[in-house]
């Protein structure tokens, strides 16, 4: 019998640590919205701190609109997504497009999920107090 080696397949950047899914505008706020407004998907881990662990910024004129977070969507080296378990991904309509939340600012959040999570729907349904 000849031997056979079994390898581990190499880890990559998106071994598990992405999200992916949908961003959708709700048909009650799509007059409240100008096509270059910047959406900003942000994903944040949901016991932790408020610095977001992904990033995504986009053109609302391209809603719906599928998004992936990854971890080459990190906002600083050490707060990444992989190491995180439950997240919230939020996603925000900017008027100003500035990136700090403002009063005005059409907003839909997720549930809390887990890393390694695809097919989420996110309904920009609300206005951020």
């Amino acid at each position: 019998m000849g031997r056979f080696r079994q390898t581990a397949p190499a880890p990559t950047a998106s071994s598990g640590a992405q999200l992916s899914g949908r961003v959708v505008l709700s048909a009650a706020l799509q007059a409240r919205v100008e096509p270059g407004d910047t959406v900003l998907i942000v994903a944040r881990v949901l016991d932790g701190p408020r610095s977001p662990v992904a990033v995504q910024k986009r053109r609302a004129s391209e809603l719906p609109l599928d998004f992936k977070l990854e971890d080459s969507a990190a906002t600083t080296p050490n707060l990444r997504l992989s190491p995180s378990l439950q997240l919230v991904v939020a996603a925000r309509i900017l008027r100003a497009g500035q990136a700090a939340a403002e009063p005005g600012d059409l907003l839909g959040t997720s549930p809390p999920v887990a890393v390694g999570t695809h097919g989420l729907v996110i309904e920009i349904n609300g206005s951020a107090p």
